[in-house]
């Protein structure tokens, strides 16, 4: 099984690490690191890179971007397209791309739709990068009394709008929208989205907010994973970090963490009832469903999708080296 979407964070907890990985079933994993501004580079790069060179073949990773200011404060200290070239030839094989969580966005004082972004996409392009890109927040973080209600931040619309704008405007580049695209509530939409552009993958990370949602429409959601099996990977966005991190808990226990990788894909895999994790519809919806979807889908979902991220590595390693022309150009 591949986990495509583990923040590894804290090179500390190699041996944790492998223990999870271990219990869980993963053979092999994509490591994302996110930006931080407290940490040497400005994000987690070191210590997901770290993880990569101590074993090339079972892991990947997607290197995040550094927000930190140059001394004018009219953008970031290197340009976010040399950034990427520079990712590339440390060894990421892919982006990732946290500023479409509306959080994100206002702590690094980044606008998601300026041309210094667009810019990534450019990097992308020439290089042949995916990137990992997280697109809004459960939508229910809108609601009176969530984190965005005061109106301060884009709304779940715009977000998704956004996101949308990358898919269209670069259908030369791989993006992979996690976490379903928080549209899980919203399936025609994301289906509609999967057959307009074919550039783009979804991530089932992380398993506990769509619960319910996948499991209240869950005719329409077997359909969509089984015509797009192909395009979806399993991730189970499990947190490796030094301590909290933006919010988030580093998630200490092992068993915990394994539990939590193999109850997302206990849910795609099987028919079982289990607990709804998920705090803002457990209440009303305490248990849920799993959806059992057919054995080939399984698999193309936990295995052969994300194998080719790991080929295609194995392919652009003699390219490490190779300059990087990044053009630019407005909206």
């Amino acid at each position: 099984m591949i986990d495509f979407h583990f923040h590894f964070c804290d090179i500390r907890r190699l041996e944790e690490f492998a223990a999870v990985l271990r219990l869980a079933g993963v053979e092999k994993a994509a490591l994302v690191s996110l930006p931080d501004n407290t940490q040497p580079g400005g994000s987690y790069n070191r210590a997901v890179i770290s993880a990569i060179r101590k074993n090339p073949a079972s892991f990947i990773g997607f290197g995040a971007l550094d927000h930190r200011k140059n001394t004018s404060g009219s953008g970031p200290r290197v340009s976010y397209g040399r950034q990427v070239e520079l990712l590339r030839q440390e060894g990421f094989s892919g982006i990732k791309l946290w500023l479409g969580k509306p959080l994100a966005e206002k702590i690094f004082s980044v606008s998601l739709r300026s041309e210094m972004i667009e810019e990534v996409f450019y990097a992308a392009r020439e290089s042949g990068m995916p990137v990992l890109y997280h697109a809004a927040d459960p939508p229910d973080f809108w609601n009176v009394g969530g984190p965005y209600c005061s109106g301060d931040f884009p709304s779940f619309p715009q977000s998704i709008e956004d996101a949308c704008y990358y898919a269209e405007t670069f259908p030369d580049v791989v993006i992979i929208f996690a976490h379903l695209l928080f549209l899980a509530g919203g399936l025609d939409k994301l289906e509609s989205l999967l057959v307009r552009c074919p550039n783009i993958y979804v991530d089932t990370a992380p398993g506990r907010w769509f619960l319910h949602e996948l499991d209240d429409n869950r005719d329409m959601a077997i359909r969509l994973f089984s015509r797009f099996s192909g395009r979806i990977l399993f991730g189970s966005d499990t947190f490796m970090f030094p301590g909290p991190v933006h919010g988030f808990s580093s998630r200490p226990e092992v068993r915990e963490m394994a539990g939590g990788i193999k109850k997302t894909r206990n849910f795609f895999e099987k028919e079982d009832v289990m607990e709804n994790d998920y705090p803002g519809t457990r209440k009303n919806f305490p248990m849920v469903r799993g959806l059992m979807l057919e054995p080939a889908v399984i698999e193309s979902i936990t295995e052969k999708n994300g194998e080719q991220f790991f080929t295609q590595k194995t392919a652009a390693a003699d390219v490490f080296d190779t300059p990087v022309t990044v053009k630019r150009g407005g909206r």
